[in-house]
């Protein structure tokens, strides 16, 4: 199967300690690196977007929100970069992600194993509301 490259999707970053490690020097200075990423059984992932908000969930990098390419579309679908293979999915949850945003702010607690979407703006008003995507039952609840 040939892989069709998506525009931007190269635009994954990783940083790697520095030799010797973090406390080997004062002013440590560490290595980037781009990443090369795919997709899950060709979906059309990453969506470009900007002012979106991403979490560290574990083996995954979770990416929630943001705008449009042409910067006038909010965005509610999340999207998975799992780390360990560098590909990307759809977020499958079972049932409505919370309404579409940019610009919202996003956390994830190990010990819940949830992912918290707080605020952001919908191109009309600022949202102050709460969501929490149980990582588990891929769920999403109103907190």
């Amino acid at each position: 199967a040939v892989e069709r490259r998506v525009r931007g999707r190269g635009d994954v970053w990783g940083m790697s300690p520095p030799e010797g490690g973090w406390k080997a020097s004062s002013r440590p200075e560490p290595r980037w690196e781009r990443w090369e990423c795919g997709a899950v059984a060709g979906e059309e992932v990453p969506t470009p977007r900007s002012n979106h908000a991403a979490a560290a969930c574990g083996d995954h990098l979770l990416v929630f929100g943001g705008w449009s390419a042409d910067g006038t579309t909010p965005l509610g679908h999340p999207e998975l970069l799992h780390l360990g293979t560098r590909c990307w999915t759809h977020c499958s949850a079972t049932n409505a992600a919370p309404p579409a945003r940019g610009n919202p702010t996003l956390c994830y607690s190990a010990a819940r194993h949830c992912a918290v979407a707080y605020a952001g703006w919908d191109g009309r008003e600022r949202l102050g509301d709460a969501w929490c995507l149980d990582m588990e039952e891929w769920t999403w609840h109103r907190a």
